[in-house]
Formats: structure tokens, sequence, C-alpha cells
């Protein structure tokens, strides 16, 4: 693992069946090779989105005022609907909450149909603070994924699923990872305090599964609970 993101790791299909069994380290090597496309957009998928638009599926304008050039895309159905709520005490109508996939996000089909319209993944607070928290201070101006490493050795943490195959779990809020290595060190009392939490940059994640410097089929994308 380095600042950039996560380095090589390649295995068969996972399931999303998180600590169904014992945990494994895994050290990361530098064979990598590139990713189908299709197979990163799938990985991301398993994430919702959350999004502001019209009734008929164009992004929402506030009177002479076009805001038609970004759309914030949320993690929680929440922020979306405060978004909305915020739109329609400036005026705008018949707004609706859509929802949608990480991966389709990545992939660009959302600006499709939509000429001059950017749509923004938007990191939620929180979560941010949290990766600034584990990070030493470094500031994040994007999502963070939380990782779990060795304390010791350094080697990433992954999860031994039921067909035998072994996945990188990765988080998108803070407390969840917490909450899986306390459930970890319970089952597993040798493990407890073994782990510290890492994040890194959503995009630096995204670009090493697009390099094959992480194997997007070896991921399992723990998404925010709403």
């Amino acid at each position: 693992m380095t600042p950039n993101g996560l380095k090589g790791f390649n295995t068969a299909t996972v399931r999303q069946s998180l600590f169904a069994g014992l945990c494994f380290l895994m050290a990361f090597t530098a064979n990598a090779q590139p990713s189908d496309k299709a197979a990163v957009i799938n990985a991301l998928n398993a994430v919702p989105v959350y999004f502001v638009t019209t009734a008929s599926g164009t992004a929402p304008a506030v009177g002479a005022k076009q805001q038609t050039d970004f759309v914030p895309v949320f993690l929680y159905s929440e922020e979306a609907n405060i978004a909305r709520a915020e739109l329609e005490r400036e005026g705008a109508k018949a707004l609706k909450v859509e929802r949608a996939e990480l991966g389709i996000l990545y992939s660009g089909e959302l600006n499709k149909g939509n000429k001059g319209v950017s749509y923004g993944l938007v990191a939620n607070p929180t979560q941010r603070a949290a990766a600034q928290r584990v990070s030493n201070g470094k500031s994040f101006s994007e999502v963070p994924i939380f990782i779990a490493k060795h304390k010791n050795s350094g080697e990433v943490m992954t999860v031994k699923q039921s067909d035998g195959t072994l996945a990188v779990p990765l988080f998108l809020e803070f407390h969840r990872i917490e909450a899986a290595l306390d459930a970890l060190g319970k089952q597993l009392p040798d493990m407890e305090g073994s782990f510290k939490v890492e994040a890194y940059p959503l995009s630096a994640v995204v670009n090493d599964m697009q390099t094959g410097a992480l194997d997007p089929v070896s991921v399992i994308m723990i998404p925010p609970v709403n």
C-alpha cells in the first residue's frame, strides 16, 4: 500500500459476505495488468448514489440562474433530500431524488443527454473528518475509502469468502470498519487490536482498479448505510 493507492492484488470473484470467515493478510505486489473497464464499473456499482433531478430527468434550474453546469451527487439519500429542499426554497419545481450507482457515475453515463452537465460526488463531512484523523491531519477534499492494515507487517487485511476466495473490503464509512474490526477481535481474540485503519482518496482506489494494481473482482465495496 502506498500513499497513492492500493497496489497489485489478484484473486478470483468474491461474494459480499463480509467477515464470513477468518481474516488473512496480503502483501500487494507490483505485477499489475490493466483491468477491464466493465469490471471496475461493476465493483463500484455496489455503492448507491443519489442526486436531484427534475421530473423530466434534466438537471434542476432555478429562475434565470441555470444551475446545470454542476450536479452534486451524494452517498446518502438524506443529503440529496436536503439539497432538493434547498432548491425548492429557491423556486425550483417538480424535483425528485434519483438513485444511481457509483460505477455509472464514474462511467460518465449520467452525462449523456445532459450537455454541459457535470455530475460530481460530494464527500460527507463526517467521513472526511474521520479520514483526516486517521491520516495525521492530512486534508481530504474528496470521498475517502477506509481499509485495515496490520500494525506490524503493514499488510492489508483480506477476508475469506464462502467460496474460498479472498477479498479486500473497502469501507466508505469509518464507523463501519471500526465495528467490523471490533467484531473480528471478538471472533479472534488473538488478533484484537492488531489492525489500524487507513484512509485513501476514492480516486486513488479507482485508479488502482483501472490500472490493474488492484484487481476489481477482488474488491468488496462496503457502502454507507442510508
